[in-house]
């Protein structure tokens, strides 16, 4: 419940308007840009001890999202440990997306750019007009969320331009799987039995020398 509201609060969130069409390339953070019309704003925040950051910007009707969405075990939501886990986690995201807006059609769809895993979901209306897309990414414990949405249909140029234009830094440590942690007593169980199978070699050994 926790992380619907969030997410509801960020899908409510109201653009300010600009008329300037220049494009120009934005660092989300270190590890992903994206290219966004002129002027882009920025919003940050903290919601439910919940970091929050968020560009955006308008051309005309057309509202432009980035948001960086932290997040951690104190959200009613399981991180992804494996392949398996994050195509479940994706389809979890859409469906509380689905359920927050309102759509006659959904369209959902895994991609993968630049040899990362993500989650697309079309929004269309009655008059099967395509209003908003939205590309999922999680990456090192972050939601990136990429939001186009126009109300009087998508702009191909815009979508392409704007979508195709996100960029991950390879050169970072780069982590789709949150790493399942080995517990104390295993490691200590898994350190003797290597002790022992040492000492019973070197046991072993010594007495094959000693006999020859």
């Amino acid at each position: 419940m926790k992380f619907k509201i969030l997410l509801f609060l960020l899908f409510n969130f109201q653009c300010l308007n600009s008329q300037v069409t220049n494009w120009g390339f934005y660092d989300l953070d270190s590890i992903i840009s994206v290219e966004m019309p002129d002027a882009v704003y920025e919003f940050d925040t903290i919601i439910e001890s919940n970091k929050i950051y968020q560009m955006y910007s308008t051309i005309n009707e057309s509202n432009f999202i980035a948001q960086k969405f932290y997040l951690d075990n104190s959200l009613d939501l399981k991180l992804p440990t494996s392949k398996k886990e994050l195509n479940s986690f994706y389809m979890d995201l859409a469906e509380v997306l689905n359920l927050l807006i309102s759509s006659n059609e959904i369209i959902e769809s895994k991609l993968i750019h630049e040899n990362i895993e993500g989650y697309k979901l079309s929004f269309s209306d009655k008059k099967n007009i395509n209003y908003q897309e939205i590309i999922l990414y999680f990456l090192n414990n972050n939601l990136y969320i990429f939001i186009y949405r126009d109300a009087n249909g998508l702009n191909n140029f815009n979508k392409s331009k704007f979508f195709n234009s996100i960029e991950f830094n390879q050169k970072t440590d780069i982590n789709q799987y949150i790493e399942k942690k080995v517990p104390l007593k295993f490691k200590l169980f898994i350190a003797l039995i290597a002790i022992l199978i040492l000492s019973y070699i070197v046991r072993f050994t010594s007495k094959k020398n000693t006999k020859y």
